[in-house]
């Protein structure tokens, strides 16, 4: 089941204060702010351990306080002289011209309580405590999802949501966690820049990745991602392949699905999805020319957009860079549709008999085969391919690589979000 996960809120409607204005902190309380930082300070990255699940059991409401106490706790950290603080809302409580914010100011009691958390960060350093912020949010997701879903609550008609998408029609929405929110402002105050850190380019790459191999697209990770490394080619190639998905025969009819009951998907038509995917792939090129995979998926969206020539040139400048056989397998699929499509059927059965070597079991190679040879008229070899295709063996989905082309870019993920989860003691460059 592929996901989506909207980057606009479901509903109309301003949240509190959109506007803006002041806000004094009566009633403030800094035992929640007080969990969270022992929460970052205590838990063991990877690990489904107490901290996590505490934090992992913060209700929305919480989870909002803390999107307020924690700009604020930063903003004291960066600058101790401030006394009055202001607090942006979050994306989805405004329209994009009214992003709600508010200026808090503090008693002199709760003040000192901010100023000796401050000292607490200080002490710890300052991008650990975010590091580590960023991985107990993003744990909280994905090593204890059902006590987050659990304590979650109910979603408001602004909530942004996840849509679950089967057979191309919705197969339900669930909420979408602002543990995301808070990693990503945790990642968003790392100093002196964090368009200059590696963990937190390296966070965005492993997550976006992570998701994406579960065929999860989370356009709203993505577009921070890309926001703060626009030329990154890891972050480029998975912003391809999300508007690659959203071209497919699936979510083309689930936003037909959808967009006839009123509710708008994030993506458009076809033509205009292989469209993007052309300009992330080529813009992920420029920025390492060596990047197969690019070339790869730039030479099956330059096929699906009926430029043979051009996607003949992409792959087989693919295959010349030398490729992992997953990989290779891909571009000798790709390369078999164009050399048919410009009537070289004797280089396509080359290309898919290449296909049929690398992945030996695969049925779809044989398939592929026995239409050439019907078109051909070589009745022996039709037989020979049929046969090859029908034969028993093993799961088709846990041979054939073909049915996780959508999610094949995240096939690293595992590795690279190990690697995040070690490295947020290394000093930034």
């Amino acid at each position: 089941m592929a996901v989506v996960a909207l980057a606009a809120a479901l509903g109309l409607g301003l949240g509190p204060d959109a506007g803006g204005g002041q806000r004094a902190s009566d009633g403030w309380q800094s035992s929640l702010l007080e969990q969270w930082l022992s929460a970052v300070e205590r838990h063991d990255p990877g690990e489904p351990d107490t901290p996590l699940l505490a934090a992992a059991g913060w209700s929305s409401d919480d989870l909002h306080k803390l999107w307020i106490d924690v700009q604020v706790l930063f903003d004291i950290v960066k600058n101790p002289q401030h006394s009055r603080f202001r607090v942006q809302g979050l994306a989805y409580e405004a329209t994009a011209s009214l992003r709600n914010s508010t200026t808090y100011t503090f008693k002199p009691p709760d003040r000192a309580i901010l100023d000796a958390f401050a000292k607490r960060v200080h002490a710890a350093g300052v991008n650990v405590v975010l590091r580590r912020a960023i991985l107990l949010h993003t744990d909280s997701v994905w090593l204890a999802p059902d006590v987050v879903a659990a304590s979650g609550g109910d979603r408001t008609a602004r909530a942004p949501v996840k849509m679950l998408v089967g057979d191309g029609n919705s197969a339900g929405m669930e909420g979408l966690s602002l543990h995301w929110e808070l990693a990503r402002l945790a990642a968003s105050a790392v100093t002196p820049d964090p368009r200059a850190d590696p963990f937190v380019r390296d966070w965005y790459r492993a997550t976006i990745a992570f998701g994406q191999s579960f065929e999860s697209f989370d356009s709203a990770q993505l577009e921070h991602g890309l926001r703060l490394f626009p030329d990154d080619p890891q972050l480029l190639l998975m912003a391809g392949c999300e508007r690659e998905a959203f071209a497919s025969p699936l979510f083309q009819a689930f936003a037909r699905a959808m967009n006839s009951r009123f509710m708008r998907v994030p993506f458009g038509s076809a033509s205009g999805e292989l469209e993007a995917a052309e300009r992330f792939y080529r813009r992920a090129i420029e920025a390492d020319g060596e990047l197969g995979e690019a070339h790869v998926r730039l030479g099956r969206v330059l096929g699906l957009r009926g430029r043979h020539a051009d996607a003949s040139a992409a792959l087989r400048g693919a295959v010349e860079r030398g490729l992992d056989p997953v990989l290779e397998y891909y571009a000798m699929l790709f390369l078999a549709e164009v050399h048919e499509s410009l009537g070289q059927l004797d280089s396509a059965r080359a290309a898919y008999r290449r296909a049929a070597d690398l992945t030996p079991g695969a049925r779809i190679p044989h398939l592929q085969l026995a239409r050439v040879a019907r078109e051909l008229g070589d009745a022996d070899a039709v037989h020979e391919s049929l046969q090859r295709a029908l034969e028993p063996g093993a799961d088709d989905k846990a041979i054939e690589p073909w049915w996780r082309y959508r999610s094949a870019q995240g096939r690293h993920a595992e590795e690279w979000l190990n690697h995040v989860r070690r490295s947020w003691g290394e000093p930034p460059p």
